[in-house]
């Protein structure tokens, strides 16, 4: 059987490399298992994987062939994981139980939800172990917004990142910060991996870095007055307006409040409520043995072809 791993565009390849990698080297060991990554175009006789959903990407890569499965470039909500969505694919991969009853109860057969995990928590296993330096003071602040979507002039932490105003706000405050701009906008579209591994505390709205953070024990800190709205009125079903509704984590509600936070959240570390709903969002479990998971699921499905 032959297993496509589409190509990504630009812009994302080093963020799906780091996700796809990983189930590329444990397939490669399967006996029956032919594996491609980065492919160009979908085949008629293979099962072809693809992170986004969007019609100028599919057009792109062929269209919808063969077997076909949708496997999240992130592990964000941002209400683009819907059933209407995920109806398009054969099956679609998710990081846990929160969004696999999400699909459910929108309609989605249970069947053709692969509950996989996350591959990156994996990743990030491994170089956290790597990285045994850690400063005590100053501690390090990584400040790391999303991208807009298709609502960038709106998505305020955005803006404020490009032109260093919280960055500046916080190093005034004695902060050693670090500031990473989502791979969709940075200019080498390189991930934030090594300064998140770095720092003690994250600064950020509603990117996939909150649910790493978390995994990695780190907390998060968010700046309310800045976002919150955005998020209600954009993305009204996802994970990340339930984290701003119920105040999962740190929410401030201005910068005097936000640098008060900041340092209890080094002082004190992780919250429970941060810990809880990242077991929602992707299980202890499923976070250590996601690319196996998925491996094993994918080769299923190929074999189901002959």
């Amino acid at each position: 059987m032959k297993i496509n791993f589409i190509r990504a565009s630009d812009r994302y390849k080093f963020a799906v490399a780091t996700i796809v990698e990983p189930i590329a080297r444990i397939l490669e060991t399967y006996a029956d298992v032919e594996v491609e990554t980065d492919v160009y175009k979908a085949e008629d006789d293979a099962v072809n994987v693809y992170s986004f959903f969007d019609e100028g990407y599919l057009t792109e890569v062929g269209g919808l062939k063969g077997v076909t499965v949708h496997l999240p470039h992130g592990a964000a909500d941002k209400d683009y994981l819907t059933a209407e969505r995920m109806d398009m694919f054969d099956y679609c991969v998710v990081t846990g139980e929160y969004h696999r009853d999400k699909l459910i109860t929108e309609g989605l057969s249970a069947e053709r939800i692969i509950l996989g995990g996350f591959t990156k928590f994996s990743v990030l296993n491994i170089l956290d172990d790597t990285y045994s330096f850690r400063k005590l003071k100053p501690f390090t602040v990584l400040y790391a917004p999303t991208h807009g979507g298709d609502n960038k002039a709106n998505l305020c932490s955005l803006e404020h990142s490009k032109n260093g105003d919280i960055v500046a706000e916080l190093e005034g405050n004695g902060f050693e910060v670090e500031s990473s701009l989502h791979p969709n906008e940075a200019e080498d579209h390189r991930c934030t991996t090594d300064l998140l591994i770095k720092a003690d505390v994250v600064v950020s709205d509603c990117s996939s870095i909150i649910y790493e953070a978390w995994h990695l024990n780190k907390p998060v800190v968010f700046l309310d007055w800045m976002v919150k709205g955005f998020i209600a009125q954009h993305y009204p079903k996802s994970a990340e307006n339930e984290i701003y509704t119920k105040g999962i984590g740190r929410h401030a509600n201005n910068m005097i409040d936000a640098i008060k936070m900041i340092r209890e959240a080094a002082k004190y570390g992780i919250t429970y409520d941060e810990k809880d709903m990242l077991d929602k969002i992707s299980s202890l479990s499923l976070r250590f043995r996601a690319p196996n998971i998925i491996a094993k699921s994918l080769a299923t499905i190929g074999g189901l072809m002959k």
